[in-house]
């Protein structure tokens, strides 16, 4: 995802195994897991090599990150409690002032991340909804954490997109923090396509839909 490998790349398990310091085992195993994930191509008695990824499989990811966020958060609008409130108003707080910090932006974006992390985790965990929230790691694993913050916009886009998210929960309103948690998945997704576009993940681009 991070466009350090292309597409065809071939994926030694000796040489990973190596670079990460581990054994064989565990490594042939985690190629095996992102062989079933369709993230990479096992070949027989050949290893395995980088599988193509399309745009669409980047779309089709966030469409469904979106949707599932969106469940959550309209879900929390419900049941919400005044103190997670006041730990989400925190946690924007403390990401707007970082925002405006005069820090490295490697650094920036890296603590905001953690921030954005756990800003979304708590929405995520207002309600007992372990399936959704099966449903949601199964699509956001396909962009890796601490990926964000390399995407010109994203932490912009977090200190836009918090303060509705939260004024919708602070509301009771299901039907707006629902909207306005697919709005902001979905231009995190236009974000990390744009990235990726311009990284040449895609040559030749492919066609928009």
């Amino acid at each position: 995802m991070s466009g350090r490998f292309s597409a065809g790349d071939r994926l030694v398990v000796e040489e990973v195994a190596q670079e990460l310091a581990v054994s064989s085992m565990p490594v042939r195993e985690a190629l095996i897991t992102l062989a079933h994930e369709g993230l990479i191509d096992e070949l027989p008695r050949r290893g395995f090599r980088v599988a193509a990824i399309k745009r669409r499989d980047i779309e089709d990811v966030f469409q469904i990150h979106s949707h599932v966020a969106g469940l959550l958060a309209a879900e929390a609008a419900v049941l919400v409690s005044d103190a997670t409130l006041q730990t989400l108003r925190e946690l924007q707080e403390s990401i707007s002032y970082l925002g405006e910090a005069q820090i490295p932006p490697a650094e920036q974006g890296m603590e905001i991340e953690k921030l954005n992390f756990v800003f979304h985790r708590t929405i995520n965990h207002v309600s007992d909804a372990d399936r959704l929230r099966w449903f949601l790691r199964a699509a956001s694993r396909y962009v890796p954490r601490y990926f964000y913050e390399r995407i010109p916009g994203w932490v912009e886009a977090s200190i836009r997109d918090h303060p509705a998210i939260i004024t919708a929960l602070e509301e009771r309103n299901a039907d707006a923090a629902r909207a306005l948690m697919e709005d902001h998945v979905q231009r995190a997704g236009s974000l990390v396509v744009a990235h990726l576009q311009a990284s040449g993940l895609w040559s030749p681009p492919d066609p928009m839909p």
